[in-house]
């Protein structure tokens, strides 16, 4: 058990010092990752690890983790943060170009005025209205929207992304250097806020693009020096905590008082704070599949004796439900047999760890780093790399480009891999279509 504790130990150490490698280097969204993967990853790996002092076995969620499956899946973590240290180190001496080099929004440059046709905005105000009110009408009406802890039903997921379109308005003018006006900001909090309400993800994911939006687009000839930001970031990072786990728990326990009341769920709270998503505990139990999926995977190999691997095959289901479930029927049994590929189906949502194992074997334990460094690095320096918008007109596009790869890529910790690809693609679309629509109705620039 002692060495057990100590890779763990080991592997949050490692984590931390290349987050703080992140921060000297001002990657904004390297921290993000790094400080994802330690609470999703090292920390509930630690948690586990404590879990299994008493007993051989410990339950998370659906997974049954043994001690020895558990000790499997912490070496194999600990090989993977090595590695990725080894490559952060290996990059460091090979790059030799500078943030000073290029520039974005050119020093003491004035913001651009742009008039937009009052159409566009009616255009969707009237969209965000007809998709809240369709997506309630599939979770089963206001009561099932207000009163459960999940508010979700086959085919919300396409809606759901479609209110993100309302953000963009705001994301384009900050981008393309463009004033943003009242109506961008108050469409883009309204939308943010009706996600909220069916996923706290998908608000969370929106929240990050318009961080990495903002900070990477104001980059001047000293480059990004992350200290200017670091009231924005905290702000972000104190709204993020407030959607995770106080609006989460408020979710968690509104079922369990039968009233959206609040003064009684804050009454239940205060009362019962381990039954609450504040419950650290009770978030590495039920809410997060990050480490307990791999542990889980480990124990299924060393008690059945099989290791077994789809070779990714699974990984078209991504692609499988960018179809409509209403024309998805006519595919028969096709999405059914591509999902059975995938051979461990106990957790709820699948993390990116324990399905690049499923879907690679150990192999997977050496793809997996480079993929990882490909967002958390490869991002920051193409963010940094992309030229002026007044050279380039595509910069603003690219800039969004990447921001949803930055916030839909932190899937690798926390959701499965063929979300990532379906939720990734989706989210490009509506993109695409936003600009678009800002285009054909943006009358001149001032």
């Amino acid at each position: 058990m002692n060495d057990l504790m100590i890779i763990n130990v080991l592997t949050l150490l490692l984590s931390t010092l290349l987050m703080i490698g992140s921060y000297k280097k001002n990657n904004m969204i390297g921290i993000i990752y790094w400080a994802v993967f330690i609470f999703l990853a090292a920390g509930q790996a630690i948690h586990i690890t404590l879990s299994l002092e008493k007993y051989d076995y410990a339950v998370y969620l659906y997974n049954v983790i043994s001690l020895q499956g558990h000790r499997l899946a912490s070496y194999c973590l600990f090989t993977i943060v090595f590695i990725l240290f080894l490559i952060d180190k290996a990059h460091q001496k090979n790059e030799f170009a500078t943030e000073i080099d290029y520039l974005l929004v050119k020093d003491n440059e004035e913001k651009k005025k742009v008039s937009m046709s009052p159409i566009y905005y009616g255009l969707l105000f009237m969209l965000q209205a007809v998709l809240t009110v369709l997506v309630i009408n599939l979770v089963g009406g206001v009561s099932a929207w207000l009163l459960s802890d999940r508010s979700t039903a086959s085919g919300t997921t396409f809606l759901i992304i479609g209110l993100g379109a309302m953000t963009y308005p705001w994301l384009i003018k900050i981008a393309s250097n463009y004033y943003v006006n009242f109506f961008d900001r108050i469409m883009y909090v309204i939308s943010i806020i009706l996600i909220l309400s069916f996923s706290r993800i998908m608000a969370i994911y929106h929240l990050l693009m318009l961080l990495v939006v903002y900070v990477y687009s104001q980059r001047t000839s000293n480059g990004i020096q992350l200290k200017r930001y670091r009231f924005v970031i905290m702000f972000s990072g104190l709204l993020i905590f407030i959607m995770m786990f106080a609006y989460g728990s408020y979710r968690h326990v509104v079922p369990m008082v039968g009233s959206s009341n609040i003064l009684k769920i804050i009454n239940y709270i205060v009362q019962n704070p381990e039954s609450t998503l504040f419950s650290l505990d009770l978030n590495y139990r039920i809410s997060i599949e990050a480490m307990s999926g791999l542990s889980g995977v480990m124990t299924e190999i060393i008690n059945s004796g099989k290791l077994r691997a789809d070779f990714g095959i699974s990984l078209l289901e991504g692609l499988v439900q960018l179809i409509p479930s209403y024309f998805r029927k006519n595919l028969g049994d096709i999405p059914a047999e591509i999902q059975s590929f995938y051979w461990y189906p106990n957790s709820i949502v699948s993390g990116g760890l324990e399905g690049i194992f499923v879907h690679f074997s150990f192999l997977g334990l050496f793809i997996y780093p480079f993929i990882f460094f490909a967002f958390s690095n490869g991002i920051d320096k193409k963010l940094k790399d992309i030229r002026s918008a007044f050279d380039n007109k595509n910069a603003n596009k690219r800039i969004l480009l990447l921001a949803i790869y930055s916030a839909y890529g932190l899937q690798l910790i926390r959701g499965s891999i063929s979300l990532m690809i379906f939720t990734t693609i989706s989210e490009i679309v509506v993109m695409l279509l936003s600009v678009k629509l800002f285009s054909f109705f943006m009358r001149k620039k001032i």
